[in-house]
């Protein structure tokens, strides 16, 4: 349950978009993930990529991002396993592992994810992600 309820909160984030804030795309994500570790939803937000004229994706995305601070996730073991940026430096696709736990038990082993991003004011932003299952 634990599992299928990361799973469909990554793939909703997919669908509607996510992240901001770095100069790296992989430590865009890395302090994405920091600031849900650290219960930060106005600092995970700011990670975030939102189209302007959709209210309901933002409204989904902070939903999302709450319930993953309730329910006290914290990654850890963050580690970078591909990472390709387009020609034009505009976006990237980074490919990450992380150890995921919910109130310092194990929900899933090692977690693989792939987040796009695009870089907007020379900051990335993650524009999108799914779980590698």
């Amino acid at each position: 349950m634990k599992k299928a309820m990361f799973t469909l909160m990554t793939i909703m984030i997919m669908i509607i978009s996510s992240c901001s804030g770095s100069s790296n795309p992989s430590n865009t994500i890395k302090d994405f993930c920091s600031a849900i570790s650290q219960q930060d939803e106005q600092k995970a937000l700011s990670y975030i990529y939102f189209d302007e004229n959709n209210k309901l994706e933002k409204a989904l995305v902070t939903f999302f991002i709450n319930m993953a601070i309730q329910q006290e996730y914290n990654f850890k073991d963050f580690k970078t396993i591909s990472k390709e940026i387009t020609n034009d430096g505009k976006s990237a696709v980074v490919v990450v592992e992380t150890l995921i736990t919910k109130k310092g038990k194990e929900v899933a082993e090692k977690d693989v994810t792939t987040y796009e991003l695009v870089k907007i004011d020379n900051k990335w932003l993650i524009s999108g992600m799914k779980a590698n299952k």
